[in-house]
């Protein structure tokens, strides 16, 4: 579980990771593609420009292939509780 942590704009409140994946994942490929990331950020109501999502998926997606996995959105998410609290 991540417990509420607040990031620049964005708030996480007790969702676990692999839920967050899969309610991303519109084609359940088992990875969120940059469209679906854009549409995420849109839903939890995360209002930034194109280059600044970008920024952010780019962020996370660790490896560069374009996709998130499990593993890599747990990584940068742990990383991002702990530098926050």
């Amino acid at each position: 579980l991540i417990k509420c942590s607040s990031g620049p704009s964005m708030i996480f409140c007790q969702v676990r990771i692999v839920d967050l994946l899969r309610d991303w994942d519109d084609n359940q490929s088992g990875s969120v593609s940059r469209f679906e990331f854009r549409k995420a950020m849109k839903q939890l109501g995360y209002h930034a420009s194109p280059a600044e999502v970008n920024a952010l998926f780019d962020s996370f997606d660790v490896d560069g292939t374009g996709l998130i996995d499990h593993n890599e959105l747990c990584k940068q998410l742990r990383a991002s509780r702990a530098g926050h609290g």
